[in-house]
């Protein structure tokens, strides 16, 4: 059964998350780890915002994916005003292993 974008597995009672998903949020976090990497750790904000919202969807499934992105959204928390940029901090590219 598919609930919120996320299969429920109703004998196992627990929920899994879709291979369409898995691809999606695997190429969002290969792309912007490596502009971070190229840029001095500097990524562009919507990018990011879209891989944090892309990554809260993943947390029935998966909850611990909220302990590795905790700096990606603290990095969206601290966004500097009138900048299209955002540079991830040191632990940002240590969590993403």
């Amino acid at each position: 059964m598919r609930l919120l974008g996320h299969l429920l597995d109703t004998k196992l009672v627990r929920f899994l998350h879709p291979p369409d998903l898995v691809d999606k949020s695997a190429a969002m976090a290969v792309g912007l780890f490596r502009r971070a990497a190229d840029h001095r750790r500097w990524v562009n904000f919507s990018t990011l915002r879209c891989l944090c919202v892309t990554e809260v969807l993943t947390t029935l499934s998966m909850p611990s994916a909220r302990y590795h992105f905790r700096s990606l959204f603290t990095a969206v928390q601290f966004r500097r005003p009138r900048s299209s940029d955002e540079q991830l901090g040191r632990q940002a590219l240590k969590d993403r292993k």
